[in-house]
């Protein structure tokens, strides 16, 4: 179970990060989307800590990093989305 958990969160964090930069409006469209997305990001960076302390790292490394970066994304189109009307 453990060493499929990190790869399928690393995947779908990658196309998270796919949506975003390509599709940025219409993430927002749906009122829960992105409350659901920061949840599971937030999950997967405590995944990954945890996963890091019991010694996969380089993998953990990875998800830490598209984690973090896909929640600062979001937080950035979310404050324009809003700031711009919609």
């Amino acid at each position: 179970m453990n060493k499929s958990v990190l790869p399928i969160f690393f995947i779908v964090n990658l196309f998270f990060i796919y949506c975003l930069l390509f599709n940025q409006g219409y993430i927002f469209q749906l009122k829960n989307l992105p409350y659901i997305w920061a949840i599971y990001l937030l999950i997967g960076t405590l995944l990954a800590f945890y996963y890091m302390l019991r010694g996969q790292v380089l993998l953990s490394i990875g998800i830490l990093t598209t984690s973090i970066s896909s929640l600062g994304c979001l937080g950035f189109f979310y404050f324009f989305y809003r700031a711009m009307g919609g």
